[in-house]
Order: C-alpha cells, then sequence, then structure tokens
C-alpha cells in the first residue's frame, strides 16, 4: 500500500491562503485607524523669497523634521541659522520655534482666526551663542549663564514702565524688591519657565512707550490677545536684549538646545558633502556669529562641565 508523501511546507491549502488574507486585511485596517487618530494640520510656511508651501504635518514630527523636509522641497543650503520662526502681528512678537518642538501641539493653541504666521527664514542669532568662539563646552551637564542686570518693566494695564533689577536662574527669573538685597533669601519669583516662551517684542516703544526698542517678552503659547498674563522686559540696547533672551531659551531647554545644535551641524554637514564633495569642512558649522540685524553678538561665557 503506498504511502502519501508529506505536504511540502511551501505548499499552502486554499484555507490557508484565505485565513493569511483575512489576517492582512485586519492588520492593514488597524494600521489605518491608528493613522487616523494622529492629529494632522495643513499650514502654509512663507519661503525667503517671498513665495510659499503649503504642508500637512502630524503630531509625530518635530520642528526638525520640517525643516529637513523644507530642505528637500527648496534645495536651499542646509545651514545651522535656517529655522522655523513664528510672528504674532497682534501682540507684535516673534521667536524662534526650536528644533525639537513639537509644532502642532503649539498650532493646536493659536486661535482659528489667528493672524500668526510661520517663516522659513536663516536667523544667525539661533545658534549663536555654540557658534561663538569664546564659549566653551566639556562634559554633558548644562550650567545657566550667569547673568542679572537692571531692565525696564512694563506695569499691569499700562504704558508705564519701571525699572528693577533681575536675575536669571534655571527655574525662571527673579528680581530684587526695593529695600532687598541680591541674597537668595531675598530675591522675589518674577515668572517661571515651565510653560512660557521668550520672544522678541517689536516696535514696542511706539505701542507701549517703552524706553527703547529692545524688548522680549514672557507668556504661555496659548495666549494670543492682550493679557495681564503677560510679561514685558525692556533692555538698554540690542546686545543686552540678545543676552537675555539666549540665555532664557538656555535656561529652558538646557542640553537639548545645544543637542538641536549639534544635529543641525551634522545635517549640514552631509548635505554639503554631498552636493560638493571635495568641501571637507561643512560652511554651515564655521563662521562667527552675527547678531539681530547682522550686528555681530559676543555672550557670555556658557560652560558645559562634568
Amino acid at each position: 500500500m503506498e504511502e502519501t508523501p508529506p505536504r511540502l511546507k511551501a505548499e499552502i491549502t486554499q484555507e490557508e491562503k484565505e485565513a493569511q488574507a483575512k489576517a492582512d486585511k485586519i492588520k492593514l485596517a488597524l494600521e489605518k485607524l491608528q493613522e487616523a487618530k494622529v492629529k494632522k494640520l495643513v499650514i502654509k510656511v512663507l519661503m525667503n523669497d517671498s513665495s510659499s508651501k503649503t504642508l500637512m504635518v502630524d503630531e509625530r514630527q518635530t520642528v526638525r523634521d520640517i525643516l529637513d523636509h523644507l530642505f528637500e522641497k527648496s534645495h536651499c543650503n542646509c545651514s545651522v541659522e535656517w529655522c522655523l520662526y513664528e510672528i504674532n502681528p497682534d501682540l507684535q512678537i516673534e521667536r524662534f520655534f526650536e528644533d525639537n518642538e513639537n509644532l502642532v501641539e503649539v498650532l493646536s493653541q493659536w486661535t482659528r482666526d489667528s493672524e500668526n504666521k510661520i517663516l522659513f527664514v536663516e536667523k544667525p542669532d539661533k545658534y549663536a551663542v555654540f557658534k561663538n568662539p569664546q564659549e566653551s563646552f566639556c562634559g554633558t551637564s548644562v550650567i545657566v549663564p550667569d547673568l542679572e542686570g537692571a531692565l525696564y518693566l512694563k506695569e499691569d494695564g499700562k504704558k508705564s514702565w519701571k525699572r528693577r533689577y533681575f536675575l536669571l536662574r534655571a527655574s525662571g527669573i527673579y528680581y530684587v524688591p526695593k529695600g532687598k538685597t541680591k541674597t537668595s533669601q531675598d530675591l522675589a519669583c518674577f515668572i517661571q519657565f515651565d510653560n512660557v516662551h521668550v520672544y522678541y517684542g517689536t516696535q514696542y516703544k511706539n505701542k507701549y512707550k517703552a524706553p527703547t526698542d529692545y524688548c522680549f517678552v514672557l507668556k504661555h503659547p496659548q495666549i494670543q490677545k492682550e493679557s495681564q498674563y503677560i510679561k514685558y522686559l525692556c533692555c538698554d540696547d540690542r546686545w543686552l536684549m540678545h543676552l537675555w533672551v539666549t540665555g532664557i531659551r538656555i535656561a529652558k531647554y538646557g542640553k537639548t538646545m545645544y543637542d538641536n545644535y549639534n544635529i543641525a551641524v551634522q545635517k549640514a554637514g552631509l548635505a554639503s558633502r554631498w552636493s560638493n564633495p571635495s568641501n571637507v569642512e561643512s560652511k554651515a558649522s564655521s563662521g562667527t556669529g552675527k547678531g539681530i540685524a547682522g550686528v555681530e553678538t559676543l555672550v557670555f561665557v556658557y560652560m558645559m562641565c562634568d
């Protein structure tokens, strides 16, 4: 009596084929369902040449991911100075989107009728603190810059400003109350950085009768209109304003900001070598930093030490 040869592993019955097809359909349906749960936004980005690009972004993407996408679409150089830049015309404020930020999360806090704009531009101030040869780095921990001095504070609901002595700390900005000293026990907390961003104020001398036009603002990203919870500070000059804004960014983001810079340098170097293999040194990772409006920036010594 002849024995039936065992079925080869390569042979699949019709029932098994149907079961596999059904499993694949279920898997695909689950993937589509998961994808549908991802929050997405269509955004308009104003380019450096006055044109604009419309992009679909989702909550899984960081600002760095979107920058990389814009580099591909625009075919521009990948300099570390490129950034996404927020402009709020109602409050006359603007700021860098940090590369690690989740753009969808930030934009979800804008109002539906918002006139805010997103620019794709080169801003030397973005990482000037790391490109300046006077900065020093060693190790992986970050020390907040030792920054203090007199600034003008806008009084709530008024177009008047008072001069106070402020100090930058890792957790926020503190001030010296009248009649007190700069010792820790006498300092009063002005604002903490947990839920606020720092912005440049524009033309505040005209808008709020500020002593100078060198102002910066601290506010929660959800606040999009005039509010008593917005803090306005004014500096004597452009250089001092840049020191405070950069110092606050370092205090708020710490090593993450330095990591963002290193990633930008690496990607700029790769892009440069890809476009010009003979160019060993990436232009994007060299050169001196320029401050706002082309003014050379000399910033504080920023230490990263073990």
